[in-house]
This record gives C-alpha cells, sequence and structure tokens, in this order.
C-alpha cells in the first residue's frame, strides 16, 4: 500500500516507528491472526489473540519456502497484527529524534 500511494503521489517519504515491547503490557492492546480490517477477522483482547497467532511460523520454526504448505502457513502467519487503540504513548516509540 506505501509503494502504491508513493508511486501515485499521494504520500512523500514515510518513517517506520520502532515500537518498544512493553506496549504489551497496556490493557487495552489487541491482537488478530489475520488483517484487522478482513471481513472475517476476529480481533480479541490480547491474552486471546496470543493463542490464536501461530507463533511456531512467525518465531520458532526455520520455515522451508519451497514446501508449498510451509510457504502459504508462513505467509498467512505474517498477517498477524497487534492493535494499540486510540494512540502510541511517546515513551513506547524508540526511534523519535
Amino acid at each position: 500500500m506505501e509503494y502504491v500511494a508513493q508511486r501515485d503521489g499521494r504520500i512523500g517519504e514515510t518513517r517506520f516507528l520502532k515500537i518498544s515491547t512493553e506496549i504489551l503490557h497496556e490493557s487495552d492492546v489487541m491482537g488478530c491472526d489475520t488483517i484487522a480490517n478482513a471481513s472475517d477477522a476476529e480481533v480479541l483482547m490480547l491474552a486471546d489473540a496470543l493463542d490464536v497467532i501461530d507463533h511456531e511460523y512467525l518465531f520458532e520454526k526455520k520455515v522451508n519456502l519451497s514446501v508449498k504448505e510451509e510457504l502459504e502457513r508462513y505467509k498467512a502467519a505474517k498477517k498477524a497484527q497487534l492493535l494499540v487503540p486510540k494512540r502510541v504513548a511517546r515513551k513506547y516509540i524508540r526511534n523519535l529524534d
């Protein structure tokens, strides 16, 4: 989305913020095992979302991308999202200069 918006001239240079994992201790953080605005997405409180997010394929397993089933599972796992309602407090942003 970013690439297309830049190519079309709708946005300028983008900057990615590094967010501390400490934000996960906030009580209103939520999660989803897919893209959160998908029609079939189920957005859950973080504790419940962590039960459905595919940790193995995101963080633990060395994925063999030449095996179709592993590639598909990895692609699906990469769609998981953590959601912070309202705003991210400045204290959690690590690369503001």
